[in-house]
This record gives C-alpha cells, sequence and structure tokens, in this order.
C-alpha cells in the first residue's frame, strides 16, 4: 500500500509535453518583462526549470485532487478500504499503530 501513487508519472509527462512544447509555453522562460509574449528566443536556464517546476507542480496537484476529490470518494475504494475489507473476510484482527514505536 506505501508503493502507490497518488499520481501518474506517464500522465503527467504527457501533459508537461503538451503544456511546453505543443502550446509552447517553454518560451515563457525567455529573458523578457512580459509572460504573455510568447517569441521564440533563447530561454533562461532558470526561468526555464521554474517554467517547469510550476507545471509539474500544477499537473500533479490536479491530479492529486482528482484521485482523493472525487475517484476515490465516488468511483472507487481507498487500497485502504480494500485491506480492511480484505482482513475482514479472512476474519484477520489488525492493530494499526500511528508511530513505529508505540505499543
Amino acid at each position: 500500500m506505501q508503493t502507490l501513487r497518488k499520481t501518474d508519472i506517464a500522465f503527467t509527462l504527457f501533459w508537461m509535453a503538451f503544456f511546453l512544447v505543443g502550446i509552447g509555453e517553454d518560451y515563457v522562460a525567455t529573458q523578457q518583462p512580459d509572460v504573455s509574449n510568447k517569441n521564440v528566443g533563447d530561454t533562461n536556464i532558470v526561468l526555464r526549470f521554474a517554467n517547469t517546476c510550476f507545471w509539474w507542480i500544477m499537473l500533479s496537484f490536479a491530479q492529486y485532487m482528482w484521485k482523493f476529490l472525487i475517484y476515490e470518494r465516488f468511483i472507487a475504494e481507498t487500497p485502504e478500504q480494500i485491506f480492511i475489507d480484505f482482513c475482514t473476510i479472512a476474519k484477520v484482527s489488525i492493530l494499526v499503530l500511528d508511530e513505529p514505536f508505540h505499543g
């Protein structure tokens, strides 16, 4: 259960390529005072890193919110709930501690 991700890396990379290359948001990282100006030019490495991080965070946050607010609540069960149901059917008692050394 601890290895399940809330976001999909391939989905994030696909949409990052769409936004940065397809729409041309990559040229927001050129050294100019106007953000809406997307003329082709040399990009600054720091601005390019910030632009890429911004899109990565936005896409990851959108995926996390989708999964947390809609998908796991209305469409599918969480992995924790599936595990609890499995243990209930198998008649296994589980004691979950909130810290590593409690108990």
